[in-house]
């Protein structure tokens, strides 16, 4: 039984620090993945108030309405 349980014990010390290593990866991607859905919504609230603002400015300064072709026509 010793050399399987030596054969065992050899085999694992090379594959633990493997999935320790693949562990602390998966860990980082997952922190980068949720920091990136974060940054995600935080430019989309920012984008949409930007909108908001720009269309508000476009509105407000009549530059940008349309005009009536046929009613200046009639009068």
């Amino acid at each position: 039984m010793a050399p399987l349980h030596s054969a065992w014990a050899t085999e694992h010390i090379y594959i633990f620090p493997h999935l320790i290593n693949k562990l602390y990866f998966f860990e980082d991607l997952s922190a980068r993945a949720n920091a990136g859905k974060e940054e995600n919504l935080k430019l989309k609230s920012e984008n949409q108030f930007v909108r908001q603002h720009i269309e508000n400015l476009i509105s407000a300064s009549g530059v940008f309405q349309t005009t009536d072709t046929e009613s200046k026509i009639r009068n």
